[in-house]
């Protein structure tokens, strides 16, 4: 079974984003910071992006609220969540999420909550 190839770029500015639809990309990969591996981006950048793309494409935001090892605090999830809520409100097509456990291990736990937040918080795509 053959499946539709897509291209899809991770950007941390307005002029990327539009560099990238441009040049055919399928799907944004919004973030800011770039150098620290990609932070929550805000939603200012969002509403630009979505207003002066030249084409329809799905603009997902990573949530990270800081650099570092993925291992978030109870307070750091309440941000998480929050900045998901927002750029949901400002347009958002969907998230990149992850989360680590202090021994490098993927936080399940975690993971499974925000994927149930976004079950009852995001549209979802046909």
């Amino acid at each position: 079974r053959m499946t539709e190839t897509q291209l899809e770029v991770c950007v941390d500015s307005l002029d990327s984003a539009i560099a990238a639809v441009d040049g055919g990309a399928d799907r944004l990969e919004l973030c800011s910071a770039l150098s620290e591996g990609g932070l929550t981006p805000t939603p200012g950048l969002l509403a630009a992006v979505k207003k002066h793309i030249s084409r329809p494409v799905d603009v997902f935001c990573i949530v990270r609220p800081r650099a570092g090892p993925m291992v978030y605090s109870e307070g750091e999830v309440e941000v998480i969540l929050k900045d998901a809520e927002i750029l949901k409100n400002t347009g958002a097509d969907g998230f990149v999420f992850g989360a680590l456990n202090a021994d490098g291990l993927i936080d399940k736990k975690l993971c499974k909550q925000f994927r149930e937040w976004g079950k009852g918080n995001c549209l979802r795509r046909k």
